[in-house]
């Protein structure tokens, strides 16, 4: 979910409740054809084929004072008008699964194209018009993909109804010798025990049931869904001391946020095994060494954010392997060597952080093909050379390339004054420019771009 990020984003659903008025809830028979209408819609089954009862008369199968005749919709009584809420050009849903009938062919309630979920039979799943979802009649969650988590209204929330079999499985873990009953497996739980055991879980500032005899999903910030946990956020918690290797059995976690804490040592390896993941935020702590390669198996993962550290070593060409990733933050590190040409394949990249670093060599032409790349920050660097005509078409409205040690003729950028970009040059080398409205544009823009040059 982007910052959920995406902003890591949930559909927002807003609870519903359809209560459905059937006029005829007996069986209706036409005794001449055998005919057996079972939803009192005035149309029935003979054995063979479709029938319809004699006589016949409106009948309104929903209360929403339209009905049908056999032929084509018909008023019930003058006083009563259609409910939009729960028709759309008349449309009548005789059993409640969001599809009906106008009068000429199959029709959609509202209710369904607005991703509502509909749950016909009590059994806690229902249809939203495009496929299952879920439904915890009891808080007002619903869940419109299956996946175990919904939205009540406000926040997101865990569905918890007996109709999801799958909620309701459970394992046992043992902890401090007592065998608990949890959604989880003991590998999962003994990896949540070596968090708190390696980062001084005692000192942390919120660790409300933590490594105590209780189900460890009910512990401060561990969430889970599907037999498994679904997301860890220990955010700005007083975390102090190395992550461990074991974290990497929390697989498939989705959500794992550790930011703003005081985690010390290196990024262990393991967590290129967390291959669900899509939310990783370890920013603003003490990690030191470089980044694990392996962090590019994490082929779902949407937003990474790794800066505000003490990481070191070049940037890992596997990052490229995250073709899901939105948002790079790898700003406030020590990072150095070259930026790895092949980012620059990263389409699906809309935001790149790598300030404060020790980068060095020239920018990649590539990144400035980037289709969806809309802010760009590598200022406070070691980079040479030239700023890449390839930025010229590029649809971006921030790029920061200030203190670095670029120089060179920007002419070839020159479109970009037409897009609208906030271009950030001061504090490189010496650079120059002969297209007159590009100049003007560049002194408008401030502070002085050419200012390497005296």
């Amino acid at each position: 979910m982007v910052s959920n990020k995406h902003n890591a984003i949930r559909l927002l659903a807003v609870p519903f409740f359809l209560s459905l008025a059937i006029c005829n809830s007996s069986l209706a028979q036409d005794t001449t054809g055998n005919c057996i209408d079972s939803d009192g819609d005035g149309w029935g089954w003979n054995g063979s084929g479709s029938c319809r009862i004699q006589p016949i008369a409106c009948i309104d199968t929903d209360g929403d004072g339209w009905g049908w005749d056999g032929s084509s919709s018909c008023r019930l009584t003058e006083d009563l008008t259609p409910q939009p809420e729960f028709s759309s050009q008349f449309c009548t849903d005789t059993d409640g699964d969001g599809w009906g009938w106008n009068g000429t062919d199959s029709c959609l309630i509202n209710a369904i194209v607005d991703n509502t979920c509909i749950d016909t039979d009590g059994d806690g799943w229902g249809w939203n018009g495009e496929f299952s979802c879920l439904i915890d009649t009891q808080s007002g969650c619903i869940d419109t993909d299956g996946d175990g988590w919904g939205w009540n209204g406000y926040q997101s929330c865990l569905i918890t109804t007996p109709g999801n079999n799958e909620q309701s499985n459970t394992n046992t873990c043992l902890i401090n010798g007592v065998e608990v009953s949890t959604q989880i497996n003991q590998l999962q739980c003994d990896a949540l025990l070596d968090i708190y055991d390696s980062t001084n879980g005692n000192s942390w500032h919120n660790n409300n049931q933590w490594a105590t005899s209780t189900d460890p999903c009910n512990w401060h910030g561990v969430s889970c869904a599907n037999n498994s946990v679904y997301e860890l956020d220990l955010s700005d918690n007083n975390l102090i001391g190395p992550l461990p290797d074991s974290i990497g059995n929390l697989h498939p976690i989705v959500l794992l946020r550790l930011s703003s804490n005081q985690l010390t040592g290196s990024i262990p390896a393991s967590i290129g095994k967390l291959s669900n993941l899509e939310v990783l935020y370890i920013s603003l702590n003490q990690l030191t060494g470089s980044i694990p390669p392996e962090i590019g198996d994490l082929s779902n993962l949407e937003v990474l954010y790794l800066h505000d550290n003490q990481l070191s070593g070049s940037i890992p060409p596997q990052v490229a392997n995250l073709g899901n990733l939105a948002v790079l933050d790898l700003a406030n590190n020590a990072l150095g060597g070259n930026i790895p040409d092949a980012i620059g394949d990263m389409d699906s990249l809309f935001q790149l952080f790598l300030d404060e670093n020790g980068l060095s060599g020239t920018i990649p032409t590539s990144i400035g093909d980037l289709p969806s790349l809309e802010v760009l920050d590598l200022s406070f660097n070691l980079l040479t050379g030239e700023i890449p005509g390839t930025f010229s078409n590029s649809e971006m409205f921030f790029f920061d390339v200030s203190f670095n040690q670029l120089s060179g003729n920007l002419d070839s950028i020159s479109d970009m004054k037409t897009s609208g970009v906030l271009l950030i040059l001061h504090g490189n080398q010496c650079f120059t420019a002969t297209d007159p409205d590009l100049i003007n544009w560049l002194n408008w823009l401030g502070p002085p771009w050419d200012d390497g040059c005296f």
